[in-house]
């Protein structure tokens, strides 16, 4: 191949490109499209996505529109939704919607309460949040790692919210907190399945709605795996 001419006049170029059938003007740049942000806490660790730590914050509120030319203005900054607690109240927070009850139920470590696992549970706007301490109990002093995270999932069909955290009154092994949606009635169970010191950072969890299984992927730290 050889080159035997170079065609540099814009108004050439454009009636060449007319006459094969191609544009002539360059396409639009779409929006660029933010980052993945990974439900699992140990994955965003890996792919160096910030975890929020201090007083619990919600996102920005936007009408219909979205972001973007031609977005609505209704958009509100972010709303405080730690019920009064204060500073250090919303540890790694976990978030989930309740769609029957219309309600965001955001679990945290509550470094006011010894990092006890926390429910704020708020209009879908951010607004009317209350606060329960959801440990059911365990743990007296610093009994919670709010450094290793809690992860919650709504079991619809009981309707139940279940959170798995790392119970360090209990050796740094997993735990799981189940309770009413409004946070009422919890309990605790040891899910460690006797895996030892240490082999519940990090937890993230899933329901596997086939089988009707709770699924909980952990680190254990002391094998330096999952």
């Amino acid at each position: 191949m050889r080159l035997r001419a170079l065609v540099t006049a814009a108004a050439s170029i454009e009636r060449f490109l007319r006459h094969i059938g191609e544009p002539t003007q360059p396409p639009t740049l779409s929006p660029a499209r933010g980052p993945p942000f990974f439900k699992s806490r140990a994955v965003r660790r890996k792919v160096g996505q910030p975890d929020h730590d201090g007083r619990q914050q919600g996102g920005n509120v936007c009408g219909e529109g979205g972001s973007g030319e031609g977005a609505s203005t209704s958009c509100i900054s972010t709303a405080d939704i730690s019920a009064g607690q204060g500073v250090s109240s919303g540890y790694n927070p976990s978030l989930v919607v309740d769609e029957v009850n219309g309600k965001l139920l955001v679990v945290a470590g509550d470094a006011n309460n010894a990092n006890r696992p926390a429910l704020y549970r708020c209009a879908l706007d951010g607004t009317s949040c209350t606060h329960t301490d959801i440990s059911a109990g365990q743990g007296t002093t610093g009994d919670f790692y709010p450094n290793r995270d809690s992860d919650a999932v709504i079991d619809t069909v009981n309707q139940k919210l279940l959170v798995a955290t790392t119970n360090a009154a209990n050796g740094g092994r997993p735990a799981l907190f189940r309770c009413e949606l409004d946070g009422s009635g919890c309990t605790y169970t040891d899910i460690s399945a006797g895996q030892g010191l240490e082999s519940g950072d990090y937890p993230s969890v899933l329901i596997d709605t086939e089988n009707r299984k709770l699924l909980v992927l952990t680190t254990n730290s002391l094998s330096d795996g999952p």
